[in-house]
């Protein structure tokens, strides 16, 4: 490492060197060997947000878990972004992740939510999480007959959740009414996405009992034309739905710009009259020009 004199003052210097830092994994890994002092400061953006996968910097994240110290993970480590593959063993990340106790956002699918995602999310405080009910309770796929008591949202990591993008598909009232009952008595939910068809009944009842939901969306996964059709198909009136086109798995944990604050300048932009009160569908929200152009 070179010299360790600073030649700015130190809060200044942090902020340029963690600023660099956010430009590219290049950039984080250089600026780790810059001098002690950076050290200090950059690892910790090195965890905080941990892609579990098949790659070499996920193994090294694993590797540090068994020589740092556990109160590191829980300190550093806030999003957890979760792929189809791994290459190591589930039980061995299963047992890193429960370190990571200050996780407040997940996202994905994939080998480690089933069936033991549930062990290593309960000591953590969520409050963005986008993930398919059914992985984090198993016996809500027991179809023809599903499990609803399966569904816990009373667990402490729930207690603090304000945006949830449910990835179960619903099309029935059957299948929507268990995740319905027990999404409305989240006491901190106030954005909710849920994918495709969902029932009506079940919308008006998600609006009408979420105390303090700002935004239901649709996420819609078909042709434009489809989606179109089925906005206009609304039957009561409520600014705080709205339909847009699917676009990320992991959408729903990203910094802003992000899905929620998209759908909020939508939802404004009616209030404010700008656009048709009685319109629901965007399109695709990561493109700002929808809110003039879309039909």
């Amino acid at each position: 490492m070179s010299s360790d004199e600073p030649r700015l003052p130190p809060e200044l210097e942090r902020d340029i060197f963690e600023l660099a830092a956010d430009t590219s994994d290049e950039s984080m890994a250089a600026l780790l060997y810059v001098a002690r002092r950076t050290h200090l400061w950059i690892e910790p953006l090195v965890y905080r947000d941990i892609h579990v996968n098949a790659t070499r910097r996920f193994a090294s994240f694993l590797a540090a878990t068994k020589s740092k110290p556990a109160s590191f993970f829980a300190q550093h480590v806030s999003r957890l972004f979760l792929h189809v593959t791994i290459s190591q063993p589930v039980e061995d990340v299963c047992e890193a992740l429960k370190l990571c106790t200050g996780v407040t956002r997940i996202a994905g699918v994939g080998p480690v939510v089933i069936p033991i995602m549930k062990t290593f999310i309960t000591g953590m405080q969520l409050e963005r999480i986008g993930l398919f009910l059914t992985h984090i309770f198993p016996r809500l796929g027991d179809y023809p007959n599903p499990a609803g008591d399966a569904i816990d949202l009373s667990l402490p990591c729930f207690q603090s959740l304000t945006h949830f993008d449910v990835f179960d598909y619903l099309y029935k009232s059957e299948e929507a009414d268990p995740y319905v009952a027990k999404l409305c008595a989240l006491p901190a939910l106030t954005h909710l996405a849920m994918n495709d068809v969902v029932p009506w009944t079940a919308i008006e009842t998600l609006l009408a009992q979420c105390k303090l939901l700002k935004v239901l969306i649709v996420l819609w996964s078909g042709s434009r034309k489809e989606g179109v059709e089925r906005a206009r198909e609304m039957p009561f009136e409520d600014d705080r739905f709205v339909m847009a086109v699917y676009a990320d798995v992991d959408g729903s944990i990203q910094y802003a710009p992000n899905l929620w604050t998209n759908m909020e300048e939508f939802i404004r932009a009616k209030r404010e009259r700008r656009i048709e009160g009685n319109r629901y569908w965007v399109g695709k929200w990561a493109d700002q020009e929808v809110l003039a152009s879309e039909d």
